[in-house]
């Protein structure tokens, strides 16, 4: 039987409040935290004196954080669940399990060595705490399972020694593990949730910025030494993403450049474009924003420590403004958008030059290569059977729904699908061994667009489906028009330097709706997608229609289902708004009717299953066929009456007679 929430808080806070007490006698600190997220500014800043009652209240008040590095003489090695922990060859030493179902593996500080915070640097799933960093303490709760972190049996503090941190994971963090009497640059944190706070970089030109940067990463590039040019370009282009949009800088210009300095280098054509790729993208993920020089200083306003001016960079991967600029504010208001112009406006001649590549498709007049769609409907109307067989169709290059389609391989990610259903499914739809399907079944990672990068580069596939969006962006707030756009952008530069079309399965509100407003959440999805395919159910069977940036909208058209094989085709014997018999009923019995009618009245006259009447009425009135009045509430129900109806000639004549002023028509 599982624990009641309200015993897991009690034994959480219990847990809280004795091991801070052990903690403090070590000469810990501690700090609240919000989610993983320390609530209070300038927290990395240790106190004076430390004042273990301060510490207790943070504990009464909910999760705390330990931070991490010579503040506490604690490195942290934070395993994700599924992170090869075993590969990694750590010590015993004092290790906490995290609410995700990770570890934290706690090590004491290396002497005369600095460490930083990696995320993913020394393996997938494994990140590093340490100089400015912090961890969620035991006794904190996790803020999506509610799991409570722990230490794990027999190695709590009390139990086991702290290992010193091991000597072998050194080179793997790379810049993170310094000398401290050497003559490396400053420390620079991976992006994160507890990396440094970003230090304000005012630049006079972004553009110049930006294109003198671009220039130096090329040269870096053309000149990097055999066997680290891939390694070099990598990070050249990792820089590049994070400053081309900021910087106002021609998303295509910046690719072909690299892509170019990497050939000269003599690096493989295939390999260059992988590369390039998949570093913009991991870039764009975490975009640096630089504002304008002002000619009067401004302080910011955590630590009150003036900001300099930057210079450009000798290249977009250098040390020297390493951590994301922010802008300049005074009085809350964004400063120094006056400046040059960032749009690179072209002569028409070379405008119709640049615009005349054919676009090339990877279903005919419906997706294209490099670009994103969005497939949307609701439960259970098929949204993931249809994504499948369009799989399917692309590793084969059997045709979609009647339309050519361009053969490839495909890669499939399942966050929501049971493996044992998924593989029954394709199995049904013709899918074998030999098919060039690669299938990764099983929880989203933490950091999706990196992952998917990384696979791209390494699979090449034409098409890539992701089950479902929400599982993949992790989006705080799918009804907030930026935070949508911001998540959605490293995903759509990805397919377009990529040239892979990716898919995003996603959920129809709950509402009427149809057609683009019918998609959860922000327009921000509609609006960033090259297609959005739309699939319902009606009373008649299951629907698909098409919204598109290229090509020719798809109008609802009838699908039929093969129950057998899970494949869809159109059905080429009907077309919207054919008859059926609850239609055809409807419509004959306010046929009859001199005054509108209640819902109630039609469907006890109308003999069928609750859903699909009220779905073909809806059908009917949308179309104009019939005519509607009334909120649907108690007291003023919904009221009909055929728009063809002799009686009703005018509709403010219909609404005089019922007494309705919201009358639909």
């Amino acid at each position: 039987m599982e624990p009641s929430a309200d015993l897991l808080q009690e034994v959480a806070l219990a847990l809280r409040l004795e091991w801070v007490r052990k903690g403090f006698e070590r000469g810990w600190r501690f700090v609240r935290v919000d989610g993983k997220r320390p609530i209070k500014k300038g927290w990395r800043t240790p106190p004076t004196e430390r004042n273990l009652e301060a510490y207790l209240e943070y504990a009464a008040q909910g999760s705390i954080g330990l931070p991490t590095g010579a503040d506490t003489g604690i490195i942290v090695v934070d395993c994700d669940e599924g992170a090869d922990i075993g590969a990694l060859d750590l010590p015993e030493t004092v290790t906490a399990i995290t609410g995700g179902g990770g570890r934290h593996f706690y090590f004491r500080v290396p002497e005369k060595v600095r460490i930083g915070n990696s995320t993913g640097r020394i393996a997938p799933h494994v990140d590093v705490r340490g100089e400015g960093g912090v961890v969620v303490y035991v006794g904190s709760v996790h803020p999506d399972t509610g799991k409570v972190y722990h230490w794990a049996e027999g190695l709590s503090p009390d139990e086991v020694d702290f290992a010193p941190f091991p000597e072998h994971l050194l080179p793997l963090l790379g810049g993170d593990g310094r000398p401290e009497n050497g003559n490396a640059d400053e420390l620079k944190s991976e992006p994160g949730e507890e990396e440094s706070p970003p230090r304000i970089i005012k630049v006079a030109d972004p553009l110049a910025y930006g294109e003198k940067a671009l220039k130096n990463a090329c040269e870096k590039i053309a000149s990097a030494p055999n066997g680290s040019r891939n390694s070099v370009t990598n990070t050249e282009a990792y820089g590049l993403g994070q400053i081309t949009k900021s910087c106002g800088l021609d998303f295509e210009a910046v690719y072909t450049s690299l892509v170019e300095a990497a050939c000269e280098a003599g690096l493989p054509a295939d390999e260059v474009h992988a590369t390039v790729s998949s570093g913009m993208a991991a870039g764009a993920a975490n975009p640096r924003v630089f504002s304008s020089q002002i000619p009067v200083p401004y302080k910011e306003e955590d630590d009150g420590q003036e900001s300099q001016p930057a210079t450009p960079p000798d290249s977009a991967s250098s040390q020297e403004d390493s951590r994301p600029p922010v802008l300049l504010t005074k009085g809350g208001q964004e400063m120094g958008r006056e400046s040059g112009p960032k749009m690179r406006p072209l002569k028409l001649g070379d405008f119709y030059a640049q615009a005349s590549k054919p676009t090339e498709w990877l279903v005919d007049d419906l997706l294209i290569m490099g670009g994103l769609s969005a497939l949307v409907a609701k439960p259970k109307v098929g949204k993931t059977t249809l994504a499948l067989h369009l799989a399917v169709c692309v590793a084969t290059g059997s045709e979609f729904l009647g339309r050519e389609v361009r053969q490839g391989s495909v890669l499939l990610l399942s966050f929501e699908e049971s493996p044992n259903k998924l593989a029954e499914r394709l199995n049904a739809l013709g899918a074998t061994d030999d098919t060039p399907i690669h299938v990764y079944c099983g929880p989203a990672p933490q950091d999706g667009i990196d992952e998917l990068a990384s696979l791209i580069r390494e699979l090449k596939p034409s098409l890539v489906v992701v089950d479902t969006l929400i599982r993949f962006a992790k989006i705080k707030d799918i009804n907030d028009y930026s935070i949508v756009t911001r998540a959605l952008e490293p995903t759509l530069t990805l397919a377009r330097a990529s040239g892979s079309h990716i898919q995003l399965i996603h959920h129809a509100g709950k509402g009427e709706n149809r057609g683009a407003e019918s998609v959860l959440g922000s327009t921000a999805i509609h609006g960033t997608v090259d297609t959005t395919i739309l699939m319902e159910r009606r009373a008649d069977g299951r629907y698909v229609s098409t919204e598109q940036r290229y090509g020719n909208d798809m109008e609802p058209t009838r699908l039929t289902f093969d129950g057998n094989t899970g494949a869809f085709s159109i059905d080429t014997n009907a077309s919207e708004g054919d008859s059926n018999p609850l239609e055809r009923g409807i419509l004959a019995y306010l046929k009859d009717q001199s005054q509108p009618v209640p819902e109630d009245f039609v469907k006890k006259a109308v003999k069928g299953k609750t859903e699909l009447f009220r779905e073909t009425l809806r059908t009917l009135v949308d179309n104009g066929t019939v005519l509607r009045c009334g909120t649907g509430r108690r007291g003023d129900p919904y009221l009909y009456v055929l728009n063809s109806n002799p009686t009703v000639t005018d509709p403010a004549d219909w609404q005089q007679q019922v007494g309705r002023p919201d009358m639909e028509y």
